[in-house]
C-alpha cells in the first residue's frame, strides 16, 4: 500500500507543479452553520465525489475529509511544488496554514515553557533559533547575570545578527567549567536517526555532529563539512569533509569520519523504516524508489565520491537543504559500528553509540543522572567551554527544587514561579538580576482526538462518547472551544504577566522561521492570509490574545447546536500530578467551563508523569491515544522552511498525525487525486 500511495503522490506532485489543484469543499463542511461566514471555493463542484469513489474511502479518510485535512493536503502539495519563487512558496504555505487555523483543526496556544530567570550562564552564548539543544559555545560566569548585563548582551546580539563583523562584548571564556542542571524526562533512545523526540535529541544533538550546525548567532556554520558547493540548478550539493574522528564512550578513537557514514545512515534509515524518513522523502533523489525496493543504494542521491567528498542529489531545488543537515536524520553512522551493535544500537547507555560531536555521554542512569564529558577529539573543542555536564533528575513535585539548587550553587540557573506564595519576596531578592527568557521556536497546541478508540480514561457512557466525537468533528464546536480557552490565566500559573503575554502563540509555525525577499516574516504572511480567508481582522502575531472571546464562544455554541451537536459536551484530558501542570490544567478547565457557560466541561484524569507521557507523547499508535484533547505535544523546527511545521499534519505521512487520533490516509485518498 505504501508503494502505491507514493507513486500516486509523485504523479500528483508533478501535476500540481503545473497548476494549482482545485480546493476541496466537502458537503459536510458546507452544511455546517459557520459564524464567520460561508466557506467559498473557486470551483463550485470542488470536492464532489462519485458514489464509487466515496465507497473506497475508509472511516479514517472520511474523518479527514470532513474536518478539512484533505483540502489542506492539496494546499500543501501546491506550496511544496513551488521551488523557484521563495516568496510565492511562503505565501502558499501561509494560505495552507490560514486554512488549518480557520478550521481549528489544531488550536495553537503557546511556546515552550518560558519564565523569569536567574542565571550564571553568560547571556547569548547558548545556541538559539532552529535547533536550541546544543551546549557548544555556552559559557558560565561566577556572578549572577544582572538585568543590565542581559539587556546589553541582547542588544549586542541583535547588532551581531545584522552585522557579522560586529564583535560582541563578552568575557573571555577562561578555564572550562562544570554545568549542572536538572532534567524531567529520560530519553527513550540514543538512536539519533530514528527518533524525532526532544527528550532524545536534546542529548544526541550534543553527542553527534552533522555536516553543518547553528552557532550562537543563529548562523549556519561548517561542522563535519569544511565547505560545500551547489550546482547551478540547485539540485546537487557537494560537501568537503574535514579530518574528524569517531570515538567510543571511553574517548578512544574508533575510526575516521568518512563520506560513507552518510551513505550508511541512509541505508539504515530505510532498513528501519524510520519515522523520521518523511523529512528526506521527496527531497533526496531516488530515495522513495530505494524505499520501495525499485533501485539499489548506488542509485540514491547520496554518494561517497571519496573518503572526504560527499554528494547529495535532490529531486528538486530545496533552498532549505543546508539547514536540514543540522538535524539528526542527516547525521552520519559508522558502518562497522552499526554492524557490530545490531539491535543494541542506540540503547540508553554511553556505549550505545559512537561520538563525533562536542560531548561524550559518561553516565546515563534512569531517573537519576545523565552526565557528559568534553570530547577531547572534537575538531572544534576550543569552542566548547564546559568540561562536564551533569543533569540531575527532578520529578517536578518539589516546586522549589530549582531555586534551592541554584541558591546552593549547584544549578546554573532557575526560574521564579508566580505560583509560589513568596514569589514577590523572590522577585525583590533578585531585583536587578532576574530577566524574562526570550521567545522560542517551539509551538504547543490543543490537539483534538478525531477518532478516539481507547476509552479507559473516561466517565462517559457510549452515548456520551458519541456526543463528544460528533462535537469534536464540528468546526463551530472547535471554534467555541478555542474562544472559551483563557490562555492568559493558563500561562500566568507558571510565569509573570510580562512573560505570559510574550508566550502566547497564535499560529502553528514559528513566525520568524523564514522571511520574504523584502524582509517580511512568515507570521505576517499567515495573518494576511487568515484575514483574507475569513474576512476578519485578527492580529496573529505572538504576544496577542487572538482567540479568547466569550461572546464569540457562545455564538459558536449556538451554531454548533444548529448543526446537531448535543450539549453539554465533556472532554477528557489527561493530567499530570505535578503542581505546575495541575495549576495550568485547572485554569484551562475553569476558563473553558465559565466562558462556555457550562456547555463545554473538562474532566481531568490525573496520573503520574510517566503514565501521562506514554499516552500523550510516547505511543505513536493513534488507537492508543486515550483522550479527547492533547495539550502536551508540540513541535520545534528541524530546518528553515514552513514545510517543516505544516507537514506534520499531512494526512498521508504527517509525523504528529497520531496526536489527532488519526491513521495515515488510505490509497483511496491519493487515488482520487489522480
Amino acid at each position: 500500500m505504501k508503494k502505491t500511495i507514493t507513486m500516486l503522490l509523485a504523479l500528483t506532485l508533478l501535476l500540481s507543479a503545473c497548476s494549482k489543484p482545485a480546493p476541496v469543499t466537502t458537503v459536510a463542511e458546507e452544511e455546517q452553520t459557520t459564524v464567520a461566514g460561508e466557506e467559498t471555493s473557486s470551483d463550485e463542484n470542488a470536492g464532489e465525489e462519485t458514489e464509487e469513489e466515496s465507497a473506497e474511502l475508509t472511516e479514517n479518510d472520511k474523518i479527514m475529509q470532513e474536518i478539512g485535512l484533505l483540502k489542506y493536503y492539496d494546499m500543501l502539495q501546491t506550496a511544496d511544488a513551488e521551488y523557484n519563487d521563495l516568496d510565492k512558496r511562503y505565501e502558499l504555505y501561509a494560505e495552507a496554514e490560514a486554512f488549518l487555523l480557520d478550521n481549528a483543526i489544531v488550536l495553537p496556544k503557546d511556546q515552550q515553557m518560558r519564565g523569569l530567570i536567574v542565571s550564571r550562564v553568560v547571556p547569548f552564548t547558548h545556541v538559539r533559533g532552529i535547533t536550541e539543544v546544543s551546549l557548544k559555545y555556552l559559557q558560565l560566569q561566577d556572578d549572577i547575570v544582572t538585568t543590565e548585563q542581559y539587556e546589553k548582551a541582547m542588544a549586542d546580539w541583535e547588532a551581531r545578527k545584522l552585522d557579522k563583523n560586529h564583535k560582541m562584548d563578552r568575557p573571555e571564556p577562561g578555564e572550562d567549567r562544570v554545568y549542572t542542571y536538572f532534567y524531567e524526562s529520560d530519553p527513550e533512545t540514543l538512536n539519533y536517526l530514528t527518533s524525532s523526540k526532544n527528550p532524545d535529541f536534546k542529548h544526541t544533538g550534543n553527542f553527534i555532529s552533522g555536516l553543518y550546525a547553528y552557532n550562537e548567532y543563529n548562523e549556519l556554520v561548517p561542522d563535519m563539512a569544511e565547505s560545500f558547493e551547489v550546482s547551478e540548478d540547485g539540485m546537487t550539493y557537494t560537501f568537503h569533509l574535514r579530518d574528524a574522528n569517531w570515538v567510543t564512550a571511553t574517548g578512544e578513537v574508533y575510526a575516521p569520519v568518512t563520506a560513507d557514514d552518510w551513505v550508511t545512515a541512509t541505508e539504515y534509515l530505510v532498513e528501519q523504516d524510520a519515522p523520521t524518513l518523511w523529512l528526506l522523502d521527496g527531497v533526496v533523489a531516488n530515495l522513495r524508489e530505494y524505499m520501495d525496493g525499485e533501485v539499489d543504494i548506488e542509485e540514491v542521491g547520496v554518494k561517497a565520491v571519496d573518503e572526504h567528498t560527499l554528494q547529495y542529489t535532490l529531486t528538486h531545488p530545496a533552498p532549505y537543504f543546508l539547514s536540514m543537515t543540522t538535524y539528526s536524520v542527516m547525521f552520519p553512522l559508522n558502518r562497522e559500528f552499526i554492524n557490530s551493535k545490531g539491535e543494541d544500537f542506540g540503547i540508553t547507555q554511553p556505549d550505545g553509540i559512537l561520538y563525533n560531536g562536542p560531548f561524550i555521554c559518561s553516565e546515563m542512569t534512569a531517573k537519576s543522572k545523565i552526565a557528559y564529558t568534553k570530547n577531547p577529539n572534537y575538531w572544534d573543542k576550543d569552542n566548547v567551554h564546559l568540561s562536564e555536564v551533569n543533569l540531575i533528575f527532578d520529578d517536578g513535585k518539589d516546586v522549589k527544587s530549582g531555586i534551592n539548587g541554584f541558591e546552593s550553587g549547584t544549578y546554573v540557573q532557575s526560574s521564579l514561579r508566580p505560583s509560589w506564595e513568596d514569589f514577590d519576596e523572590y522577585v525583590k531578592k533578585y531585583e536587578g538580576k532576574a530577566y524574562a527568557s526570550l521567545p522560542n521556536s517551539t509551538t504547543f497546541a490543543l490537539n483534538p482526538n478525531y477518532n478516539r478508540r481507547a476509552t479507559k480514561y473516561t466517565n462517559k457512557d457510549e452515548q456520551g462518547l458519541k456526543d463528544t466525537h460528533d462535537a469534536i468533528m464540528n468546526k463551530n464546536f472547535r471554534k467555541a472551544l478555542q474562544a472559551s480557552f483563557g490562555r492568559m490565566d493558563y500561562l500566568l500559573q507558571t510565569m509573570p504577566k510580562e512573560v505570559a503575554v510574550g508566550s502566547m502563540r497564535n499560529i502553528w509555525t514559528y513566525p520568524e522561521l523564514v522571511q520574504t525577499s523584502k524582509g517580511e516574516i512568515y507570521g505576517s504572511l499567515v495573518t494576511k492570509a487568515y484575514n483574507k480567508l475569513t474576512g476578519e481582522n485578527k492580529d496573529l502575531a505572538d504576544a496577542v490574545e487572538a482567540y479568547e472571546d466569550k461572546e464569540a464562544a457562545l455564538k459558536y455554541i449556538e451554531a454548533a447546536k444548529a448543526d446537531g451537536v448535543n450539549f453539554p459536551v465533556t472532554l477528557d484530558i489527561i493530567a499530570i500530578d505535578i503542581e505546575s501542570y495541575m495549576n495550568r490544567l485547572n485554569s484551562l478547565k475553569q476558563s473553558i467551563e465559565a466562558n462556555s457557560e457550562g456547555n463545554i466541561l473538562i474532566d481531568l484524569h490525573v496520573m503520574n508523569r510517566d503514565e501521562a507521557s506514554a499516552i500523550l507523547f510516547g505511543t505513536q499508535n493513534p488507537a492508543e491515544k486515550d483522550y479527547d484533547i492533547n495539550w502536551f505535544a508540540g513541535w520545534g523546527p528541524d530546518y528553515a522552511d514552513p514545510k517543516n511545521f505544516l507537514d506534520v499534519y499531512n494526512p498521508v505521512d504527517g509525523a504528529t498525525l497520531n496526536t489527532l487520533g488519526l491513521d495515515p490516509a488510505s490509497e483511496a485518498v491519493t487515488a482520487s487525486e489522480e
